[in-house]
């Protein structure tokens, strides 16, 4: 039972925009895939034919992982004190007093398109307080983070709604 007075705000979840070209990735993949395993399939036998079939499972793998990736991994939550993020290796809880700016940016670093983006349509969220996860015995200081959520201005808006300093 919330207390009198309190507004409770419901969580808003923003999945990534995807690049285009993530798609002919995938599609070029699945074919490379199928091709494989119809090579495997249709020549005799021969030793060296062998190889294909792991890679066509690590294709179809690659595939797998993608999607599991952008449609249920990574994701930004506008929550009722903070704004979490969470990509493939990070998660990062980020409390809009901590905010200090926000800018749009179209960056090419593939680091941070494998952990937080994908796509080159992107906002940089700096934020006062450092971060520190642990991820494979190493820590993980962050003083920002990008994004590209599929309803861009939308999310801004009520990013900035919740952020007293924007």
């Amino acid at each position: 039972m919330a207390a009198e007075g309190c507004i409770h705000v419901q969580e808003e979840v923003y999945r990534s925009k995807v690049a285009v070209w993530y798609y002919f990735i995938m599609a070029f993949m699945i074919f490379l895939g199928g091709l494989m395993i119809y090579f495997f399939l249709s020549t005799p036998y021969e030793p060296i034919l062998l190889m294909l079939l792991p890679l066509a499972v690590l294709c179809f793998s690659v595939v797998i992982l993608y999607i599991w990736f952008v449609r249920v991994k990574l994701k930004y939550v506008l929550r009722e004190n903070s704004l979490y993020v969470e990509g493939f290796f990070t998660k990062l809880d980020i409390p809009y007093s901590s905010i200090t700016g926000i800018k749009k940016e179209s960056n090419f670093a593939i680091f941070y398109w494998a952990l937080t983006v994908m796509s080159m349509d992107q906002i940089k969220i700096s934020f006062t307080t450092i971060h520190e996860k642990k991820w494979g015995g190493k820590r993980i200081v962050a003083d920002g983070v990008f994004v590209s959520p599929l309803r861009k201005e939308e999310f801004l808006t009520k990013l900035r709604a919740r952020c007293p300093v924007l």
